[in-house]
């Protein structure tokens, strides 16, 4: 050894997109080492650029708590997703619905935008959490159930778009249709 101290330790990006009021300094930070040295060096680090910092007691306890973040946010993801789509069917307007005044301060689906299907952590960590989880005899029944509500979300979309254009007497073929938001990932 050349007498330098390794210290070695994991604090998952935690970011919300668009979120004016949680910026990388106010976004609380989670960080776990492959020691009580290694998470302390690393929390102390991270305290200069953020106002909070939690240590858990490992490194895959850090890598966990993203893999909660991002699976939680791609349930609901699907589940308003599938809102949007009984909504159509019930004629019910779904940004109505979303807008009404929640019953109590913990309701957070007002922050979930129809139709989508999260970012790219959104869709691969909750997805390659349960690959690993399928070579056991563990199922993991919700990201089953978020996966494929929204895989099912790009044909929906495509059909509301031609029964839009199909009402004002249009088709969709030969029609320019402007795409706002929509980010395409060649890799997924």
């Amino acid at each position: 050894m050349t007498g330098v101290d390794v210290f070695l330790a994991f604090a998952p990006e935690r970011i919300d997109p668009g979120n004016r009021r949680f910026t990388l300094r106010t976004t609380p930070k989670v960080v776990g080492g492959v020691d009580d040295a290694s998470t302390e060096v690393a929390r102390q680090a991270l305290l200069t650029i953020v106002d909070v910092v939690t240590p858990v007691r490992d490194a895959t306890t850090a890598e966990m708590v993203k893999v909660l973040e991002n699976t939680f946010r791609m349930i609901n993801i699907g589940f308003a997703n599938e809102v949007a789509q009984m909504c159509r069917r019930l004629g019910v307007d779904v940004w109505e619905v979303i807008g009404a005044p929640p019953p109590n301060r913990t309701d957070s689906c007002r922050s979930i935008r129809v139709p989508a299907l999260g970012g790219t952590a959104s869709r691969l960590i909750p997805h390659i959490c349960n690959g690993r989880c399928a070579t056991s005899t563990f199922r993991t029944r919700f990201i089953d159930l978020g996966n494929d509500v929204n895989r099912g979300m790009p044909d929906y979309v495509v059909q509301r778009a031609d029964d839009v254009l199909n009402d004002i007497g249009r088709s969709m073929r030969g029609s320019r249709i402007l795409l706002v938001g929509l980010r395409t990932n060649p890799t997924s």
